[in-house]
């Protein structure tokens, strides 16, 4: 017979345990383990009998919190329709839980069970659920994932009889089986349970579901969230002309500016300068002040050509093996579709790269306008019908070139378009393809734009680096990467 504890009774234990502090942040795990072992055991009752309140265990009606003492391997009772179809075991242990652990805890319980067969009635679709205040090791973990083949890994080594015949020592309750334990039944009674478990991470994010479990067995302390609190924090640094930064590369770079003053820095819109003062400037030649702007200027259309022959090239191989390849070439699209690819990428590339990079006032009104994803394919399908369009019409005006290159033209032209008979043939397949190219021009897209930020700033260093021997062996292992 299970006798059942009170709801008043429940209450008063868990109001009046040891609350542990605990910042209410929703980020780290709450600190079950600075709980008592009882307060775990409520805690983790009180958390599944709200949720099955509001039916978030549908397989189950009802929990009862076992008394503390003589539970035989069960902190709770599981119900479905008043009849016991699982139990939770509570481990608040300060560790992971080792396997050996998890092993030995449920033959514990099984043992019971061959002792008083009403602890489970329905040994083939009974639950066992393991609730630990810390976590599990991988390899306990591993084993409750896979426990059946996982125990004939333990059978064949031989481990798992000596985990019964230690169980059975352990207890006086089970000296019965001391002489012949029951290792077989076991073993079989084992193979048909059905675990799952619950580690700090799980629990947490379900307590805090329940602000007044939070508030019944933790004494909280409320912060703003990270992103205000962020903001806060570096308000209140820059109030006091503080720089907050945490990156290495940015604390350097504060390290050299920050305590310039303002006469030694100056603006020339495409460059900044420290450490140079205004009358520095007044003082410059005609000449040597065009020189400067002049050597900024070659470095940023070299590196503009750079990005574009780069990103070109890094599209084009991924062109070839994305979509000629992989999809062309095994029959998924028609080679129509193919031809808008390399125009809708350059679009989309050079916008993400250069087009935020460059004023608007030199941007071309055409190429490099800003577009949404959506109206820059739109843009790329509508230009390549009309081109097609013109072709199938017998205008060869567009296509540049002498007599053998518009003839190799054509003949590519009759490849790609085999099958059509109207340009409106062409849309209907272009269409289709496009539910299986749009994916790989977004990854595409995705993978070449990652190789160079939206927003670009060259710091050029005097050569003081040398003699900080960390910044000079960062600089050469830099510099070996990139051979």
């Amino acid at each position: 017979m299970i006798k059942a504890i009170s709801d008043t009774q429940i209450d008063l234990e868990a109001s009046a345990g040891y609350k542990p502090p605990t910042i209410e942040s929703g980020i780290a795990p709450l600190p079950f383990t600075d709980l008592g072992d009882r307060e775990f055991e409520l805690l983790s009752y009180l958390l599944v009998k709200r949720e099955i309140d509001e039916g978030k265990h549908p397989l189950f009606t009802k929990i009862v919190l076992m008394q503390g003492v003589g539970e035989r391997g069960r902190d709770c009772i599981l119900y479905r329709n008043d009849i016991v179809c699982g139990v939770i075991q509570c481990k608040k242990i300060t560790s992971r839980i080792s396997r050996p652990v998890v092993i030995k805890e449920v033959i514990k319980f099984l043992l019971f069970y061959l002792l008083d067969n009403s602890l489970m009635p329905t040994p083939a679709t009974h639950q066992y659920h393991l609730y630990a205040a810390m976590d599990l090791s991988e390899p306990a973990a591993i084993f409750l994932n896979s426990h059946i083949s996982e125990l004939d890994v333990e059978v064949n080594e031989g481990r798992f009889d000596n985990y019964v015949k230690q169980v059975t020592d352990d207890y006086e309750s089970f000296s019965c089986f001391r002489e012949n334990p029951p290792v077989d039944n076991v073993l079989n009674l084992f193979k048909g349970l059905s675990f799952s478990f619950s580690n700090s991470i799980d629990l947490t994010a379900r307590v805090y579901n329940y602000s007044n479990l939070v508030s019944l067995f933790f004494r909280t302390v409320s912060i703003v969230d990270i992103e205000g609190a962020d903001r806060v924090f570096r308000k209140a640094l820059d109030d006091y002309g503080i720089k907050y930064l945490t990156d290495d590369d940015l604390k350097s770079v504060q390290g050299r500016i920050g305590n310039i003053d303002k006469e030694h820095r100056v603006s020339l819109g495409i460059a900044d300068f420290y450490g140079l003062s205004r009358d520095f400037f007044s003082h410059m030649g005609e000449e040597d002040f065009k020189a400067v702007l002049s050597s900024i200027a070659e470095v940023q259309r070299l590196f503009d050509r750079l990005i574009i022959n780069i990103s070109q090239k890094k599209m084009n191989e991924l062109v070839l093996s994305e979509i000629t390849e992989n999809l062309l070439n095994k029959g998924r699209i028609h080679p129509f579709s193919v031809i808008i690819a390399p125009p809708y990428l350059i679009r989309r590339i050079f916008q993400e790269t250069l087009g935020k990079s460059i004023s608007n006032e030199f941007k071309s009104k055409d190429f490099m306008r800003a577009l949404t994803k959506k109206e820059t394919l739109e843009l790329v399908i509508t230009e390549t019908l009309n081109s097609s369009n013109r072709v199938m019409n017998g205008d060869l005006s567009h296509l540049t070139g002498n007599e053998d290159d518009i003839n190799f033209k054509m003949r590519i032209f009759e490849r790609i378009h085999q099958g059509f008979s109207t340009i409106t043939d062409a849309e209907k397949q272009l269409r289709k393809d496009l539910e299986v190219l749009q994916p790989i021009l977004d990854d595409i897209e995705m993978r070449v734009t990652k190789l160079i930020c939206p927003q670009r700033t060259i710091i050029i260093n005097d050569t003081a680096f040398i003699d900080d021997a960390e910044k000079f062996k960062k600089v050469i292992n830099d510099l070996i990467s990139f051979m």
